[in-house]
């Protein structure tokens, strides 16, 4: 690790004598690298940067220990993203709020490091308070190649004491007016909109728009926004599971935004440091996609090279619900096989039960963490042999965070004590002697021991390749005794839940885990990073409701995090559907899982469910690395055509996904980067080649789709071949394998596992 360090007052002013008496060429000073990524010093300046070629973060440091912003721009652009000098951080102690290092305030700066890290590089300014001993340290990454900058900030004490921290603050930012971008959360209703929906406002003088959600991070908003002006476009969001809540107001010249969580309080001790919500900046050109392309590129980057593998995954939930064994798992597992499914996950019902209400009352028994052993007289290990000898990954389902009440107090369970409570209550509204089951409080250090010693010991036993993470019930807690404030509990409990995963992570690398929360309602980047894929609705049919939710979230996340079923709905079958292409297509640009009784399904509908898994499995090596745009508007009505495009940026190849339920003959879309001077082969998943076209004509005239016997969903490749007429070699085909050979029929639907 190379590191810089910055000690104000006579120190810094020591060193500017210095260098003033050389050469500007020494005064920049590269303090750490990684790639394109750095963090360098201009001692004539008092600045510091970190940045990359894309974008650059600089802050001055003042003789007098106070900080002024320089402020973010596009690296080479000489056009600000930020506006003004504040420093970019907000602190609030007993009440009132300050800005770190500005001039009244008690935080000074003390040190300011840069560094190499793992897969990024940073920048750390370390304020400490002349008043009550608590220390301040503002956190800047920046990844390679990534036009995004992270920041946060951390407190903790150097005198040995206690000291409370308020209404915790990612960042407090004058950015340049423009139009602003947002997305709807899960919880949104149809009349404003729906789950997931792309927003666009632009603000008066004066006005301010609020986002945010109350508990858990995509009930009612995204964390992310972006703001273009025609020239620039910032883009940002905030890499938190819990409550947030966002500011943006207009001024005259400026967007003034605060992000960060919603009122709250958090102890910070020198042994027990707080860690505010990291958020991220951006900056791009103001072209449309641009943003979606740097903000999936920031996702990939944080994984820190872990992949998104996106298996095709049968789910057991939707056709079974808790009436699930050991005999007809296995019957699953040999049906997902044919059908070329590589993932079989047992969802909820395996534990045992006490008088289950229905068939979906998977609530009964929670919290035992045992294996039913009259329907699993083998035990689950044996259903991930099962798996694995058929050629199949065994995928397991859990709720840590939910106790069933008549568990509570068993030997070796959970304790009462652990219970969340809200003003007392388990369930706000509801007696507490009328409540079946309770949230863990994860901020609760005996609760979280408990919960991650039931769930490596889970792990231990039965050996699964994936885990299914849900969470249904949440509350904030404000139970005395839990190791966080009374107004802190759903902030300690989000940080604990990253310590679990995290500790998962190290002891189980290959272990994959899937994010569920009653839908899409803990959907955020920090999942993004500790997770693989992410359930994004309990609705996942029929197939227009899917990918109306995916061209929301493809704006933010990488396409193959995106996680839904194939299952059937009341206007949409699968057993007898005259188009099994358009079920698979529709959730094809993101992971697909299929969810409905193989047994049921006739030869046709399993010969074709494989072929077009099989497709899926083709093109999902390229998608890995593909920026996905959505080229039609999202909420398209009954005979309107929805494109998707993704692209491959390294080898400019683009993939088209083409709907046309009752659409007109043809349409035309414009594509996302196409370059002018290449011949373009399309090819499509059923007729293979179909002829070439100029980049050029495309890029003017637009490419023009057909509607296709077929389908009505359409899957095209088009690949720079050749440069004025010279034909280069294929290197990416589409094609469907030869049908399978299999019996079954359907069953219906069956309601997701949401509580709320």
């Amino acid at each position: 690790m190379v590191t810089g360090r910055y000690r104000p007052h006579a120190a810094l002013a020591a060193l500017l004598l210095t260098i003033a008496a050389g050469s500007h060429a020494t005064a920049i000073e590269r303090l750490a690298t990684y790639r394109d990524a750095f963090v360098e010093f201009n001692a004539l300046a008092g600045e510091w940067t970190i940045g990359n070629d894309q974008v650059r973060f600089t802050v001055r440091g003042r003789r007098d220990g106070t900080v002024a912003l320089v402020g973010l721009d596009r690296t080479g652009s000489g056009s600000p993203i930020t506006v003004g000098n504040q420093p970019d951080a907000l602190v609030t102690l007993e009440g009132a709020t300050s800005r770190l290092g500005e001039t009244d305030s008690t935080f000074l700066v003390q040190r300011i490091d840069g560094s190499t890290g793992t897969h990024f590089v940073s920048l750390a300014i370390r304020f400490l308070s002349s008043s009550n001993g608590l220390v301040a340290t503002r956190h800047y990454v920046v990844y390679a190649e990534v036009p995004v900058v992270e920041m946060w900030t951390t407190f903790e004490t150097n005198d040995g004491s206690a000291r409370t921290v308020e209404n915790l603050n990612a960042y407090s930012l004058d950015l340049l007016p423009g139009t602003i971008e947002s997305v709807s959360g899960l919880d949104t209703s149809e009349s404003e909109g729906g789950a997931f929906t792309r927003r666009t406002r632009r603000l008066s003088v004066g006005e301010r728009m609020a986002l945010g959600s109350p508990t858990l991070s995509t009930e009612a908003d995204t964390p992310f926004f972006s703001i273009g002006n025609g020239d620039e476009r910032a883009f940002s969001g905030l890499l938190w599971s819990g409550a947030w809540s966002a500011s943006i107001v207009r001024e005259e010249a400026v967007v003034h935004v605060e992000l960060g969580l919603p009122p709250m309080s958090a102890t910070a001790r020198a042994d027990q440091p707080v860690e505010g919500p990291h958020a991220f900046v951006g900056a791009v050109v103001d072209r449309a996609g641009a943003d979606t392309a740097a903000v999936t590129a920031f996702v990939r980057a944080g994984r820190a090279g872990r992949p998104l593998p996106a298996l095709t995954t049968f789910n057991t939930w939707f056709v079974h619900g808790i009436g699930v064994d050991e005999r007809l798992v296995e019957r699953d597992i040999e049906l997902a096989a044919s059908v070329g499914i590589e993932q079989l996950q047992l969802d909820a019902g395996w534990y045992p039960r006490d008088g289950a209400a229905s068939i979906f009352d998977f609530s009964n028994g929670l919290g035992t963490w045992e294996v039913d052993a009259d329907r699993f007289p083998s035990g689950l290990r044996a259903l991930t042999d099962y798996a694995h000898e058929r050629g199949l990954k065994f995928g397991l389902w859990v709720e840590p965070e939910r106790v069933w009440l008549d568990t509570v107090g068993r030997p070796g369970l959970a304790e009462e004590p652990f219970l969340a409570q809200q003003d007392g209550a388990y369930q706000p509204g509801t007696p507490n002697d009328e409540v079946h089951d309770a949230q863990v409080c994860l901020a609760d250090p005996r609760a979280r021991a408990w919960v991650m010693e039931r769930l490596t010991r889970l792990i231990d036993d039965v050996q699964p390749d994936n885990l299914k993470w849900d969470v249904n019930r949440w509350i904030t807690c404000n139970r005395p005794g839990h190791g966080h404030p009374v107004d802190g509990g759903n902030y300690a409990h989000t940080q604990a839940l990253y310590e679990i995963l995290a500790m998962l992570r190290q002891r189980y690398p290959d272990l994959t885990i899937e994010n569920c929360s009653g839908g899409g309602h803990r959907l955020d980047f920090a999942m993004a990073r500790l997770t693989d894929s992410a359930w994004m609705d309990d609705r996942s049919s029929p197939s227009s409701h899917v990918r109306r939710n995916l061209q929301g979230l493809f704006t933010i996340f990488p396409a193959e995090y995106l996680f839904s079923y194939v299952m059937p709905h009341p206007d949409e079958a699968v057993r007898g559907a005259d188009d099994i292409p358009l079920l698979v297509r529709s959730r094809m640009p993101g992971m697909v899982g299929l969810a409905a009784e193989l047994s049921d399904l006739g030869e046709r509908e399993i010969n074709e469910l494989y072929q077009q898994f099989t497709l899926v499995k083709s093109l999902r090596e390229s998608q890995a690395t593909a920026v996905t745009y959505t080229l039609t508007p999202q909420r398209a009505q009954q005979g309107d055509w929805e494109v998707i495009q993704q692209v491959l940026p390294a080898s400019g190849v683009s993939y088209i996904f083409a709907f046309s339920q009752g659409a007109s003959d043809t349409t035309i879309v414009s594509l996302h980067d196409i370059q002018s001077d290449r011949i373009y082969e399309v090819r499509s998943a059923e007729r293979g080649t179909i002829g070439r076209v100029r980049g050029a004509d495309l890029i003017a005239q637009g490419f023009e789709i057909a509607r296709a016997p077929e389908s009505a969903a359409q899957v095209l490749v088009l690949e720079p071949v050749g440069v004025d007429g010279e034909r280069a070699a294929a290197s990416v085909s589409l094609g469907t394998p030869a049908p399978r050979q299999s019996n079954a029929t359907r069953r219906a639907a069956t309601p997701g596992k949401r509580l709320n």
